[in-house]
């Protein structure tokens, strides 16, 4: 297999692992609401008395609003427009959700804007139907001055452990995003953060990160007088 060949196959790989994701999503949608419509989660072992107590037992372990928009994706196009698969899997899971405020406009008009239109145009389609306005345009160079920030974070501890020095983690785990922006973690916590991704991260400590960029703003507006 030559350079060109292994390229495609590894491109053709990923279109259809995104589809076979869509489909497990929309899959478990259609089992997330078969088991909450008809309380099937009240006759396991769990003994779980609520639908959401269920759907955070550590085999399930899905956040509440990730199951209600994999139910309701279902409801929408499948029950509902009876949207077939296929048009489904070449749409996404993003896209879908953005489109379910939409849909009652005109789903065939936006099923096939999520299809053919590129992300930032999409996007501002729905912000649009949404009455907000569209996404600032990036300037010519998205290279972030973080010199003053980085003296920052060098004196700042690790936001989850106060009492230990910190280490620069690139945030979000690259510099290609126009920048060395970086957050101060410990050692620990700094692999941690790279085990889990930024993702699983951001919403475990999002209290304490939250107060980390609380006292920056803080931080700034005090230099600034």
């Amino acid at each position: 297999m030559n350079t060109s060949e292994k390229a495609y196959a590894l491109y053709k790989e990923i279109i259809d692992t995104k589809s076979a994701q869509t489909l497990w999503m929309i899959r478990l949608g259609e089992i997330f609401k078969k088991i909450r419509d008809e309380k099937l989660y009240k006759h396991l072992d769990s003994e779980c008395t609520t639908f959401q107590e269920f759907t955070a037992t550590p085999e399930i372990g899905y956040q509440k609003s990730t199951v209600y928009s994999f139910i309701k994706i279902s409801e929408v196009f499948i029950e509902k427009w009876e949207v077939t698969p296929e048009t489904l899997c070449s749409i996404g899971h993003r896209r879908l959700q953005m489109l379910l405020p939409l849909i009652d406009g005109d789903p065939e008009e936006w099923l096939g804007r999520a299809q053919t239109w590129s992300d930032k145009d999409f996007i501002n389609a729905v912000r649009e139907a949404k009455g907000r306005p569209p996404m600032p345009d990036l300037p010519g160079s998205t290279a972030l001055d973080t010199s003053g920030y980085d003296e920052y974070v060098k004196s700042h501890p690790c936001i989850l452990h106060p009492k230990r020095t910190s280490e620069r983690a690139h945030f979000p785990r690259t510099v290609k995003m126009g920048g060395k922006l970086t957050i101060p973690l410990c050692r620990e916590c700094h692999a941690v953060y790279h085990d889990i991704g930024v993702d699983t991260f951001f919403s475990i400590y999002k209290v304490q990160i939250g107060k980390y960029f609380e006292n920056l703003i803080a931080h700034i507006f005090k230099e600034d007088k």
